[in-house]
């Protein structure tokens, strides 16, 4: 049996294949990498010395070092951060979801026209 760790959402995250090949936009899997690296911090060590940007857990709050530390979380040293801090902007769960409610709402608009137009005998 080979080592590993444990996926902490249970799910796949990536799989082999060509690149751009699947039926799912490469920021899904993206987003659902991100979450498990953030879900998997390590729990902090007492005595360890961490460099600058090393993320850990303690007492199910997640830090990052904002300089090499051996200091104990909630420490100067470290910046509570959140998922939200962590993965940013740049890649929403769902490309289907984010910020599409306008161009649904304009679709269905633009759908409902275009079968009045049809059903009258004029096209738009």
């Amino acid at each position: 049996m080979e080592g590993g760790i444990d996926a902490a959402t249970g799910t796949l995250i990536k799989a082999w294949g060509a690149a751009g090949v699947g039926t799912l936009p490469q920021s899904v899997q993206d987003f659902n990498g991100q979450l498990e690296a953030f879900l998997l911090d390590p729990q902090h060590i007492s005595g360890v010395t961490y460099p600058s940007g090393a993320r850990v857990q303690k007492a199910g709050v997640h830090y990052q070092a904002n300089t090499e530390t051996s200091e104990t979380p909630a420490h100067a040293d470290w910046d509570a951060v959140t998922f939200d801090d962590v993965q940013g902007a740049s890649n929403g769960y769902s490309e289907w979801t984010g910020g599409l409610a306008a161009v649904f709402k304009t679709t269905e608009v633009t759908q409902t026209q275009e079968k009045k137009a049809w059903a009258v005998g004029t096209l738009i």
